[in-house]
Order: C-alpha cells, then sequence, then structure tokens
C-alpha cells in the first residue's frame, strides 16, 4: 500500500508502525495468556488493533485487480508453506484424518486470513459506487446475525472477512477526502481530548483486567459463531469498543508533516519506526512463520510474569527489525502472479 507523500505521509506510516508492533507482540504473547495480566494485555491489544489496522487499508483502498490476484497468490503460496510447516515440524502426526486435511485446506492458516479478506474488500469496490454510514451500519446488523450461523465461521474465514468488513468501508469513506479527515484528526488533538482518550484506555484495560478470567478472547476475533444468546450484545459492545479505541490511538498517534524524518540511511533507515511502518506487508507476513518456530522451540512459562513480558517485547523488535528489512518488502513487492502493462 503506497502513501501520497502529500497527505500526512509520517502519520499513517508511524500509526502502521505501532499497529504493526502490536500485531507481532500479540502474537507472542498468545501462548501465555494463562498468565491473567498477559491475557489483559492481549485482549486490549485486540480491542483494536486489527480493526484500525483494517480501517486503515480501506482508507488508501481502490478497486485493483492485480491487488486482488496478488493477494490471492500470496495467501496460496504461504498457505502451502505454513500447512507443509505444520505438517512436518510444528505438529507432525503420524496419520492425518480426512477432516484434518480439509481443515488444512478450506481454513487460512493462523494469520493468512487477512490476505483473502483484503483480496475480497478490494473487489467488492468494483461494485459499491456509493459509501456512506448506512451502509457501513447495514454490514454490522449483518456480522450480529451471522453471528447466529454456525458454519459461517472459520472456512475461508467468512465470518472475520464479514466482521471486520464495516471497517473497511469506513476506512474507505473517510478516505474518499483524506485531507477532511486528518484536518479533524489534527482538531481532536487538543489536550482536552488526548487526556480523555487517555483516561479512557486506562479505564478499558482495568475493566479487561478485571474480566480477563471470565473473557472469552474469541470475542475480538470475530471467527466464531455465537455459543448462546448473550453473545449477540457483546458483540455489539465489542463493535462500539473498537470504534473508540481506535479513535483514541488515533488522536494520540503523533502527527508530524515533516519528511525530513525520513532522511538518513543504513542502520537508521532499517530502524526507523516511519520506515518501518512503510514496510509492513512483509512483516506482517513473515513473521508468524518466525513465531511458529518460537512456540515450538522455545517456552517461558516457567519464568517470572515481568521477565515473560521483557522478553517478548524483545523478542518483538528483533522480529519486527528484521522481516521488515528492505530486501525482504521487495522480494514480496516482486512476487507477482498478476501483472499489468
Amino acid at each position: 500500500m503506497e502513501l501520497s507523500k502529500k497527505r500526512n505521509f509520517a502519520y499513517f506510516d508511524i500509526l502502521k508502525f505501532i499497529l504493526i508492533f502490536l500485531v507481532v507482540f500479540g502474537h507472542i504473547i498468545e501462548k501465555y495468556i494463562d498468565f491473567p495480566l498477559i491475557k489483559s494485555i492481549y485482549l486490549f491489544i485486540y480491542s483494536f488493533h486489527m480493526p484500525l489496522f483494517v480501517f486503515v487499508s480501506g482508507f488508501f483502498a481502490k478497486y485493483n485487480k492485480s491487488k486482488c490476484y496478488n493477494y490471492l497468490f500470496l495467501y496460496l503460496l504461504l498457505q502451502i508453506i505454513h500447512i507443509i510447516l505444520s505438517l512436518t515440524i510444528i505438529a507432525p502426526k503420524s496419520q492425518y484424518s480426512f477432516i484434518d486435511i480439509l481443515g488444512f485446506i478450506f481454513a487460512p492458516q493462523w494469520t493468512l486470513w487477512y490476505l483473502l479478506a483484503l483480496a475480497f474488500w478490494i473487489f467488492t469496490l468494483k461494485f459499491i459506487k456509493k459509501i456512506n454510514i448506512k451502509l457501513i451500519c447495514a454490514l454490522v446488523i449483518l456480522s450480529l446475525i451471522l453471528g447466529f450461523v454456525p458454519f459461517i465461521s472459520t472456512p475461508l474465514s467468512l465470518s472475520r472477512i464479514i466482521y471486520f468488513f464495516p471497517f473497511f468501508l469506513l476506512g474507505k469513506y473517510f478516505g474518499e477526502n483524506k485531507e477532511k479527515f486528518t484536518e479533524k484528526i489534527k482538531e481532536l488533538k487538543k489536550p482536552i481530548f488526548k487526556i480523555l482518550s487517555i483516561v479512557y484506555l486506562i479505564l478499558l484495560f482495568i475493566v479487561l483486567f478485571l474480566l480477563a478470567s471470565k473473557f472469552d478472547i474469541d470475542f475480538f476475533y470475530g471467527s466464531t459463531p455465537y455459543s448462546n444468546i448473550y453473545d449477540f450484545p457483546i458483540r455489539l459492545i465489542i463493535y462500539i469498543l473498537a470504534f473508540l479505541t481506535s479513535l483514541s490511538i488515533l488522536i494520540l498517534t503523533p502527527m508530524k508533516n515533516d519528511e525530513n524524518i525520513y532522511a538518513g540511511g543504513g542502520f537508521y533507515n532499517i530502524i526507523s519506526p516511519y520506515n518501518i511502518g512503510k514496510r509492513t506487508l512483509s512483516i506482517y507476513l513473515l513473521h508468524p512463520i518466525i513465531i511458529l518456530f518460537l512456540n515450538k522451540f522455545l517456552s517461558l512459562s516457567t519464568l517470572h510474569l515481568f521477565l515473560i513480558l521483557i522478553i517478548c517485547f524483545m523478542l518483538t523488535i528483533i522480529i519486527v527489525i528484521f522481516t521488515s528489512l528492505p530486501i525482504f518488502q521487495n522480494f514480496i513487492n516482486r512476487l507477482k502472479f498478476y501483472k499489468t502493462n
């Protein structure tokens, strides 16, 4: 996703850096969510990081047939790699049932659902002539209703694709007038709104900490059907929380228009959050493979809670920097199935 240098380049790059860092950190600590504090952090991250990431994707999206094909190609390629790793190294078995095989084929492996979703969302822009709030609200209602349908869940991540679709279209809606949107965000960066955002985020974390033992993390995935009638209002509340939390993060994200922050080369180019924010695709696609091996061969469960968090944080920094290296981003950019003339 290329950003226009004339449209708050730095703001969206630092925002994407924050979000991709949280994506990686969330995936690393997922193994240790039996610790209440870690589960609270995990729930807090998941309350906004994917909705906001989807929003940013929609903000800059436009219909592009080649992108749809290329996202599908990347999905199939990485799906095969993940399946091979699972069968041979990560979770080898002497025998796999027919159901296991179907699960491997039709259920996107871990994070790969997002590539399918991007292909679908971008493709729909060909047919959606006008995006408005009514359409977005209708999709939220559709997602709420589909929670009652048991077979719309993990196959091809249909549930997730529909669940996050409103955030994509909301991003596209505001992206139709990028300058107006960024001006509105600037207006919301007054001290009073920043204070309210910080207070809200602290209160949200406290609530999630208090409810962590009773809270099902699947609620934030949008990938499973309801287990009872009470899941319906919970999903609605989570939609509202995702909107409010994402808005708070948008308000608190630094906004700089000085393009000199991109200047420099060498090591600075590698570690600069603004430059890393331009290379989130390679991070998103490659980090799960590294974490699969970490989860297989490294366990921190016997360590002190805070030592686990420190190690996970340091591992996140290393993985984000390594997978954002220009060599990986350039390789993925060249890895195209469909090219336009």
